[in-house]
C-alpha cells in the first residue's frame, strides 16, 4: 500500500513523463497534445514560480514578525509584577483601562478612546505565574484584521530576579502584518522604559 507522499510523487512523475515524451506523428493529434501540454506546462510554471515563492515569502515573514526586548529594572520581581498586572499601573504605562478576572483562559479587555471614539482591544490570558510569567493573546482594532482566533498576536513577559534587580523579557510574537510589526516595535521601546521607571518608584520586597 502506497503512502500519501509516494502517491503524490508518482503522480508528479507521471506529469513530468507526459510533458517530456515525444509527440504523436499524426498532425491532428500532435496539435491536440501540444495544446494540452502547453496548458499543463503553464499551470506548473505558475505554481513553481509564482504561488510557491509567495507562500514561502508569507511563511518567512510570519516567522520574522516577532519582537524580542529585554529591560533591567533595579527593583524586585514583586514590584515589577504589580506594575504589569494591576489595572491602576497598567493605565499609566499602557494608557488603557484593563478588565479581567486574572485567571488562565480568562478574557482581558483594553478600553481606550481615540479621536473622540471608544475602542476595546481584546485577548485571553494564557500564562499567569506570579512574579515569573504574564502572557496573553492580543487583537487590536487598528490591526486591519478581522476579529478571529488566527489574527491574535501573543504578548509574553518573563521576570527573573538577578542579584537584587529584575530582568524583564518581552516577546511579542505571531504579528500578522508589517504595519503592526513596525507600530509595536516602536511602541514597546517607550513602554518598557515606562514600566522600568514606574517599577523602580515602588519600594517592595
Amino acid at each position: 500500500m502506497k503512502t500519501g507522499n509516494e502517491t503524490h510523487e508518482l503522480k508528479a512523475m507521471e506529469i513530468v513523463n507526459w510533458l517530456i515524451r515525444p509527440l504523436p506523428r499524426d498532425n491532428h493529434i500532435r496539435l491536440h497534445y501540444r495544446k494540452r501540454r502547453m496548458g499543463i506546462k503553464t499551470k506548473c510554471e505558475f505554481l513553481l514560480f509564482t504561488l510557491l515563492p509567495l507562500a514561502y515569502f508569507e511563511l518567512k515573514n510570519q516567522s520574522i514578525m516577532e519582537i524580542k526586548k529585554e529591560q533591567t529594572i533595579e527593583t524586585s520581581t514583586a514590584a515589577v509584577w504589580d506594575v504589569l498586572t494591576k489595572p491602576e499601573y497598567i493605565k499609566i504605562w499602557l494608557g488603557v483601562e484593563v478588565e479581567s478576572d486574572w485567571r488562565i483562559n480568562s478574557a482581558i479587555l483594553f478600553r481606550f478612546s481615540w479621536d473622540g471614539k471608544g475602542f476595546v482591544d481584546k485577548g485571553k490570558i494564557i500564562g499567569l505565574d506570579k512574579n515569573k510569567l504574564f502572557a496573553y493573546t492580543y487583537w487590536s482594532n487598528f490591526s486591519g484584521l478581522i476579529d478571529e482566533p488566527g489574527n491574535y498576536s501573543k504578548v509574553k513577559f518573563e521576570l527573573e530576579e538577578k542579584g537584587g534587580h529584575t530582568s524583564l523579557k518581552l516577546v511579542h510574537s505571531k504579528i500578522k502584518n508589517q504595519t503592526m510589526y513596525v507600530h509595536a516595535d516602536k511602541n514597546w521601546e517607550g513602554t518598557l522604559n515606562e514600566i522600568k521607571s514606574l517599577s523602580e518608584s515602588i519600594k517592595k520586597k
